[in-house]
Parts: structure tokens; C-alpha cells; sequence
């Protein structure tokens, strides 16, 4: 299960409670919520109040430059920009993630990198 950082840091910092207590609140582990905590307060590209509209998937990245738990990402995988994703999504009507990712697929075939399959890339966007 992913760590809700958002949910976490707002009951850390807005309701003060301890990492024990977020962790039994929410059924995540005691140690990956501690762990977070200890790593966003480290973190020098973010901090509590967060800014609107910030995701979890973007929490992450400003926290650990990628996406922790994400079933053991391969690297060597280039990975797709979801915040773009996303703006496209909310702002353009008949936005689909099919279109997105054949975007994607054919920028990392001319680049020659890997990429993401549909379901894995959908996978992720949901996250």
C-alpha cells in the first residue's frame, strides 16, 4: 500500500500528531510513515504549508526525486511527466490517456529509451 504523504503531512504538522498515531490511523507502517516525515523535513524543495494543488506523486518526487514503492521501478524506464498529464486531462475536453501515452511511446522510440506499457503508465498516472 502507498503512503498517503499528503494525508500524512497535514496530520503531522496541522493536527499534531505523532508518526505512531498517523501510522494507526491510517494502517500504513509505523516506520514508512516516520521514515517520510523524517525525509520531508530534510527536504529543502518543500515544506509544510504545501502548495495547491501539489499530488502525492509530486510530493514524492521533491522528496525522494522519484517515486518510492512504485513496484520496484526500473531506472532504465523513462518516466512519463504525470503533472502535465494531469493539466492536459483537467483543461482539454476529449483528453485521454490512450492519446497521452502513444505521445509518450513515440517520443521515447525516437529518443531510443524504454517506456511504460498502457496499463503500467495508466497504473501510475492513477497513483
Amino acid at each position: 500500500m502507498q503512503l498517503d504523504y499528503k494525508d500524512i503531512i497535514i496530520k503531522h504538522y496541522a493536527l499534531s500528531m505523532s508518526g505512531s498515531e498517523i501510522a494507526r490511523q491510517t494502517g500504513f507502517s509505523k516506520s514508512g510513515v516516520n521514515d517520510f516525515l523524517r525525509a520531508f523535513k530534510k527536504c529543502e524543495d518543500l515544506s509544510y504549508p504545501l502548495p495547491a494543488g501539489i499530488t502525492n506523486y509530486g510530493i514524492a518526487l521533491k522528496v525522494y526525486g522519484s517515486v518510492p514503492g512504485s513496484g520496484g521501478r526500473n531506472e532504465n524506464i523513462e518516466l512519463p511527466d504525470y503533472e502535465e498529464a494531469a493539466k492536459l486531462m483537467a483543461t482539454r475536453k476529449n483528453m485521454t490517456l490512450m492519446f497521452l501515452w502513444n505521445r509518450y511511446k513515440k517520443k521515447c522510440e525516437e529518443e531510443g529509451t524504454r517506456f511504460y506499457q498502457y496499463s503500467q503508465y495508466c497504473e501510475l498516472y492513477n497513483k
